[in-house]
Protein backbone atom coordinates (compact mmCIF):
# COMPACT_ATOMS: atom_id res chain seq x y z
CA UNK A 1 0.00 0.00 0.00
CA UNK A 2 1.10 3.58 0.04
CA UNK A 3 3.58 4.70 2.42
CA UNK A 4 4.95 7.74 3.33
CA UNK A 5 9.36 8.33 3.66
CA UNK A 6 10.52 11.28 5.18
CA UNK A 7 14.07 12.29 5.15
CA UNK A 8 16.69 14.79 6.77
CA UNK A 9 18.00 16.66 4.00
CA UNK A 10 21.78 17.34 3.81
CA UNK A 11 22.64 17.26 0.24
CA UNK A 12 21.46 17.25 -3.39
CA UNK A 13 23.55 13.71 -2.73
CA UNK A 14 20.50 12.35 -0.33
CA UNK A 15 17.52 11.15 -3.36
CA UNK A 16 20.34 8.56 -4.84
CA UNK A 17 21.58 7.87 -1.39
CA UNK A 18 18.19 7.01 0.10
CA UNK A 19 16.61 5.87 -3.15
CA UNK A 20 18.71 3.11 -3.32
CA UNK A 21 18.38 2.11 0.29
CA UNK A 22 14.74 2.10 -0.48
CA UNK A 23 14.92 -0.33 -3.22
CA UNK A 24 17.54 -2.65 -2.62
CA UNK A 25 16.39 -3.04 1.07
CA UNK A 26 13.00 -2.42 0.81
CA UNK A 27 11.68 -3.01 -2.93
CA UNK A 28 10.04 -0.05 -2.86
CA UNK A 29 10.72 3.09 -5.37
CA UNK A 30 10.10 6.32 -4.33
CA UNK A 31 8.40 9.26 -6.27
CA UNK A 32 10.20 12.54 -4.50
CA UNK A 33 8.74 15.80 -4.43
CA UNK A 34 11.76 17.84 -5.77
CA UNK A 35 12.10 21.75 -6.84
CA UNK A 36 10.59 21.81 -10.59
CA UNK A 37 14.34 23.12 -11.89
CA UNK A 38 15.47 19.76 -11.69
CA UNK A 39 13.23 18.81 -13.97
CA UNK A 40 14.13 21.37 -16.62
CA UNK A 41 17.76 20.20 -16.13
CA UNK A 42 19.43 18.50 -19.08
CA UNK A 43 19.76 14.13 -18.39
CA UNK A 44 18.43 14.28 -15.06
CA UNK A 45 14.97 16.33 -15.77
CA UNK A 46 14.37 13.67 -18.02
CA UNK A 47 15.70 10.84 -15.67
CA UNK A 48 13.11 13.08 -13.61
CA UNK A 49 10.13 13.02 -15.62
CA UNK A 50 10.53 8.88 -16.69
CA UNK A 51 10.88 7.89 -13.23
CA UNK A 52 7.42 9.21 -12.26
CA UNK A 53 9.27 11.91 -9.73
CA UNK A 54 6.71 14.93 -8.88
CA UNK A 55 7.74 18.87 -9.58
CA UNK A 56 7.19 21.45 -6.80
CA UNK A 57 6.66 25.10 -7.47
CA UNK A 58 7.74 26.38 -4.85
CA UNK A 59 6.60 29.94 -3.88
CA UNK A 60 3.69 29.79 -6.29
CA UNK A 61 0.07 29.16 -6.30
CA UNK A 62 1.05 25.93 -8.03
CA UNK A 63 2.78 24.47 -5.05
CA UNK A 64 -0.64 22.65 -4.20
CA UNK A 65 -0.75 20.99 -6.95
CA UNK A 66 2.43 18.61 -5.75
CA UNK A 67 0.61 17.85 -3.03
CA UNK A 68 -2.44 16.83 -4.97
CA UNK A 69 -0.12 14.51 -7.31
CA UNK A 70 1.84 12.90 -4.19
CA UNK A 71 -1.72 12.33 -2.42
CA UNK A 72 -2.55 10.45 -6.08
CA UNK A 73 0.54 8.56 -5.68
CA UNK A 74 -0.36 7.42 -2.21
CA UNK A 75 -3.75 6.60 -3.09
CA UNK A 76 -2.55 4.38 -5.81
CA UNK A 77 -0.12 2.81 -3.02
CA UNK A 78 3.29 4.17 -4.52
CA UNK A 79 6.18 4.97 -1.87
CA UNK A 80 6.42 8.91 -1.88
CA UNK A 81 9.32 10.22 -0.42
CA UNK A 82 9.59 13.83 0.84
CA UNK A 83 12.27 16.33 3.04
CA UNK A 84 10.00 17.48 5.70
CA UNK A 85 12.66 20.49 6.20
CA UNK A 86 11.94 21.73 2.80
CA UNK A 87 15.34 22.87 1.64
CA UNK A 88 18.48 21.50 2.52
CA UNK A 89 19.28 21.61 6.19
CA UNK A 90 20.96 25.25 7.49
CA UNK A 91 21.98 23.93 10.70
CA UNK A 92 25.52 24.21 10.54
CA UNK A 93 25.84 20.95 12.03
CA UNK A 94 23.74 19.46 9.25
CA UNK A 95 21.22 18.63 12.05
CA UNK A 96 17.11 18.26 11.09
CA UNK A 97 15.97 21.99 11.14
CA UNK A 98 12.58 23.17 11.64
CA UNK A 99 10.25 21.25 8.91
CA UNK A 100 7.15 22.87 7.09
CA UNK A 101 3.77 21.41 7.58
CA UNK A 102 3.55 19.84 3.63
CA UNK A 103 4.58 15.84 5.43
CA UNK A 104 2.62 16.31 8.33
CA UNK A 105 -0.63 17.33 5.42
CA UNK A 106 0.36 14.70 3.60
CA UNK A 107 0.15 12.41 5.87
CA UNK A 108 -2.89 12.95 7.71
CA UNK A 109 -5.42 13.37 4.69
CA UNK A 110 -4.31 9.96 3.12
CA UNK A 111 -3.93 8.17 6.39
CA UNK A 112 -0.81 6.67 5.28
CA UNK A 113 2.15 5.42 7.13
CA UNK A 114 4.77 7.46 7.79
CA UNK A 115 8.66 6.27 8.30
CA UNK A 116 10.99 8.48 9.13
CA UNK A 117 14.39 8.14 7.15
CA UNK A 118 17.73 8.99 8.38
CA UNK A 119 20.73 9.42 6.31
CA UNK A 120 24.07 10.57 7.08
CA UNK A 121 27.46 10.72 5.01
CA UNK A 122 25.72 12.34 1.29
CA UNK A 123 27.44 15.37 2.05
CA UNK A 124 30.58 14.19 1.49
CA UNK A 125 29.66 13.17 -2.19
CA UNK A 126 28.26 16.89 -2.90
CA UNK A 127 30.34 19.05 0.09
CA UNK A 128 28.60 21.98 -0.67
CA UNK A 129 25.11 23.69 -1.77
CA UNK A 130 26.35 23.30 -5.47
CA UNK A 131 25.39 20.54 -7.85
CA UNK A 132 28.41 19.01 -9.20
CA UNK A 133 29.81 15.88 -10.38
CA UNK A 134 29.76 13.51 -7.19
CA UNK A 135 32.83 12.49 -5.57
CA UNK A 136 32.08 8.56 -5.84
CA UNK A 137 35.59 7.44 -6.54
CA UNK A 138 36.66 7.94 -3.60
CA UNK A 139 36.86 4.75 -1.16
CA UNK A 140 37.23 6.95 2.05
CA UNK A 141 33.24 8.32 1.31
CA UNK A 142 30.61 6.48 2.96
CA UNK A 143 26.69 7.11 3.46
CA UNK A 144 24.58 5.26 6.39
CA UNK A 145 20.94 4.95 5.83
CA UNK A 146 18.52 4.36 8.58
CA UNK A 147 14.41 3.64 9.02
CA UNK A 148 12.33 4.06 12.23
CA UNK A 149 9.29 2.75 13.01
CA UNK A 150 6.02 4.64 11.79
CA UNK A 151 5.51 8.09 13.61
CA UNK A 152 2.52 7.94 15.74
CA UNK A 153 0.35 10.24 14.56
CA UNK A 154 -2.55 7.94 15.41
CA UNK A 155 -4.77 10.60 17.93
CA UNK A 156 -4.36 13.33 15.45
CA UNK A 157 -5.86 11.44 12.28
CA UNK A 158 -9.55 12.43 12.03
CA UNK A 159 -9.32 16.06 13.76
CA UNK A 160 -9.79 19.39 11.78
CA UNK A 161 -6.77 19.96 10.29
CA UNK A 162 -5.73 23.12 12.18
CA UNK A 163 -2.19 24.98 12.13
CA UNK A 164 -1.75 23.56 15.91
CA UNK A 165 -2.31 20.16 14.52
CA UNK A 166 0.17 20.48 11.42
CA UNK A 167 2.16 22.08 13.63
CA UNK A 168 2.62 19.30 15.87
CA UNK A 169 2.80 16.50 13.76
CA UNK A 170 5.73 18.40 11.72
CA UNK A 171 7.10 18.79 15.18
CA UNK A 172 6.60 14.56 15.75
CA UNK A 173 7.82 14.02 11.84
CA UNK A 174 11.16 16.04 12.26
CA UNK A 175 11.90 14.47 16.14
CA UNK A 176 11.49 11.04 14.40
CA UNK A 177 14.00 11.88 11.67
CA UNK A 178 16.45 12.87 14.45
CA UNK A 179 16.27 10.31 16.39
CA UNK A 180 17.33 8.17 13.24
CA UNK A 181 20.24 10.69 12.17
CA UNK A 182 21.46 10.72 16.07
CA UNK A 183 21.94 6.40 15.68
CA UNK A 184 23.69 7.13 12.51
CA UNK A 185 26.46 9.73 14.13
CA UNK A 186 26.88 7.57 17.13
CA UNK A 187 25.34 10.16 19.48
CA UNK A 188 25.09 9.01 22.67
CA UNK A 189 21.82 9.99 23.67
CA UNK A 190 20.59 7.94 20.64
CA UNK A 191 17.15 6.02 21.53
CA UNK A 192 18.81 2.21 22.71
CA UNK A 193 16.11 0.60 20.35
CA UNK A 194 17.60 2.25 17.31
CA UNK A 195 21.00 1.92 17.96
CA UNK A 196 19.70 -2.18 18.69
CA UNK A 197 18.40 -1.88 15.39
CA UNK A 198 21.61 -0.54 13.84
CA UNK A 199 23.75 -3.27 14.87
CA UNK A 200 21.03 -5.91 13.54
CA UNK A 201 21.10 -4.24 10.22
CA UNK A 202 25.29 -4.04 10.37
CA UNK A 203 25.12 -7.59 11.91
CA UNK A 204 23.40 -9.18 8.73
CA UNK A 205 26.06 -7.09 6.58
CA UNK A 206 28.52 -8.88 8.26
CA UNK A 207 26.95 -12.34 7.94
CA UNK A 208 26.26 -11.80 4.36
CA UNK A 209 30.26 -10.81 3.94
CA UNK A 210 31.33 -13.79 5.33
CA UNK A 211 33.18 -12.09 8.39
CA UNK A 212 31.13 -14.00 11.00
CA UNK A 213 28.83 -17.38 10.57
CA UNK A 214 24.90 -17.05 10.80
CA UNK A 215 23.39 -15.69 13.87
CA UNK A 216 27.13 -14.14 15.55
CA UNK A 217 26.47 -10.86 13.61
CA UNK A 218 24.52 -8.95 15.85
CA UNK A 219 26.90 -9.87 18.53
CA UNK A 220 29.62 -9.15 16.34
CA UNK A 221 28.72 -5.74 15.12
CA UNK A 222 27.70 -4.70 19.34
CA UNK A 223 31.20 -5.70 19.81
CA UNK A 224 32.65 -3.58 17.68
CA UNK A 225 30.80 -0.69 18.72
CA UNK A 226 31.89 -0.88 22.62
CA UNK A 227 35.52 -1.77 22.20
CA UNK A 228 35.72 1.17 20.20
CA UNK A 229 36.87 -0.31 16.89
CA UNK A 230 33.71 1.44 15.03
CA UNK A 231 34.97 4.87 16.26
CA UNK A 232 38.40 4.35 15.51
CA UNK A 233 37.65 3.13 12.38
CA UNK A 234 35.79 6.56 11.54
CA UNK A 235 38.41 8.47 12.49
CA UNK A 236 41.17 6.81 10.22
CA UNK A 237 38.26 7.60 7.39
CA UNK A 238 38.83 11.32 8.82
CA UNK A 239 42.57 11.19 9.08
CA UNK A 240 42.58 9.83 5.61
CA UNK A 241 40.41 13.19 4.31
CA UNK A 242 42.59 15.34 6.20
CA UNK A 243 42.42 14.42 9.72
CA UNK A 244 40.74 15.64 12.95
CA UNK A 245 42.39 18.44 14.48
CA UNK A 246 41.85 20.35 17.89
CA UNK A 247 41.48 24.45 16.40
CA UNK A 248 43.79 26.74 18.49
CA UNK A 249 42.36 29.12 21.04
CA UNK A 250 41.28 32.45 19.91
CA UNK A 251 43.17 35.78 21.51
CA UNK A 252 40.09 37.61 21.49
CA UNK A 253 36.11 36.50 21.48
CA UNK A 254 32.87 37.16 22.99
CA UNK A 255 30.12 35.38 23.36
CA UNK A 256 26.13 36.13 21.89
CA UNK A 257 23.22 36.02 24.68
CA UNK A 258 19.59 35.35 23.71
CA UNK A 259 17.54 37.97 23.93
CA UNK A 260 14.63 36.04 25.03
CA UNK A 261 13.45 32.55 26.18
CA UNK A 262 12.15 30.16 24.42
CA UNK A 263 13.13 27.11 21.87
CA UNK A 264 16.03 27.35 19.12
CA UNK A 265 13.68 27.10 15.68
CA UNK A 266 15.74 27.52 12.96
CA UNK A 267 19.39 28.81 12.50
CA UNK A 268 20.56 31.18 9.03
CA UNK A 269 23.71 28.89 7.70
CA UNK A 270 24.66 31.87 5.51
CA UNK A 271 24.71 34.71 8.07
CA UNK A 272 26.36 32.45 10.41
CA UNK A 273 28.79 31.47 8.15
CA UNK A 274 29.43 35.18 7.11
CA UNK A 275 29.76 36.12 10.71
CA UNK A 276 32.84 33.44 10.90
CA UNK A 277 33.97 35.14 7.69
CA UNK A 278 34.13 38.66 9.02
CA UNK A 279 35.42 37.37 12.85
CA UNK A 280 38.87 35.95 10.43
CA UNK A 281 38.02 32.66 9.64
CA UNK A 282 39.06 30.52 7.75
CA UNK A 283 42.31 32.24 7.32
CA UNK A 284 43.11 32.80 10.70
CA UNK A 285 42.77 29.41 12.20
CA UNK A 286 41.41 30.35 15.89
CA UNK A 287 38.62 32.64 14.31
CA UNK A 288 34.97 31.79 13.91
CA UNK A 289 31.64 30.90 15.67
CA UNK A 290 31.45 28.54 18.38
CA UNK A 291 28.11 27.15 18.90
CA UNK A 292 26.71 26.55 22.12
CA UNK A 293 23.10 25.44 21.23
CA UNK A 294 21.21 22.73 18.49
CA UNK A 295 18.04 23.32 17.03
CA UNK A 296 15.35 22.15 19.15
CA UNK A 297 16.93 23.46 22.07
CA UNK A 298 15.14 25.49 25.22
CA UNK A 299 17.22 28.84 26.20
CA UNK A 300 16.53 31.30 28.89
CA UNK A 301 17.15 35.22 28.20
CA UNK A 302 21.15 35.81 28.84
CA UNK A 303 22.10 32.42 28.20
CA UNK A 304 25.11 32.56 25.55
CA UNK A 305 24.25 30.96 22.28
CA UNK A 306 27.01 31.30 20.68
CA UNK A 307 30.83 32.82 21.03
CA UNK A 308 32.58 34.52 18.48
CA UNK A 309 36.74 33.79 18.39
CA UNK A 310 38.98 36.40 16.50
CA UNK A 311 43.13 36.83 16.16
CA UNK A 312 42.33 40.55 16.40
CA UNK A 313 39.97 42.92 18.34
CA UNK A 314 39.51 44.64 14.77
CA UNK A 315 38.18 41.45 13.15
CA UNK A 316 36.18 40.85 16.62
CA UNK A 317 34.79 44.01 15.63
CA UNK A 318 34.08 43.88 12.35
CA UNK A 319 32.22 40.87 13.49
CA UNK A 320 30.43 41.84 16.34
CA UNK A 321 28.90 44.82 14.33
CA UNK A 322 27.38 42.60 11.90
CA UNK A 323 25.86 40.17 14.43
CA UNK A 324 24.12 43.04 15.98
CA UNK A 325 22.77 44.21 12.22
CA UNK A 326 21.95 40.30 11.88
CA UNK A 327 19.39 39.44 15.10
CA UNK A 328 17.96 36.62 13.95
CA UNK A 329 20.66 34.03 12.94
CA UNK A 330 19.10 31.90 15.44
CA UNK A 331 15.57 31.66 15.70
CA UNK A 332 13.87 31.61 18.93
CA UNK A 333 10.02 31.11 19.64
CA UNK A 334 8.17 31.15 22.80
Amino acid sequence: GGVLVVANHTSYFDPLAVGMYLIWGAGRWPRYLGKVQLFHAPVLGWLARSCGQIPVERHSAKAKDALAAAEAALAAGKCVAIYPEGTLTGDPTLWPMKGKTGSARLALETDVPVIPVGQWGAHFFFPDEKPGFPLVLSRHHVFRVSAGDPVDLSDLRGQPVTKELLDEATRRIIDAITAQVAVLRGEPSAPSDLRRRACLLAGAALELAGRCSLGEGMRLAEQTLADGRAWAKFQRICEAQGGLREPPRSVVNRPLLAQRSGRVMAMNNRTLARLAKLAGAPDDKAAGVELHVRLGDEVSAGEPLMTVHAEARGELAYALDYAAANPNMLSIEA
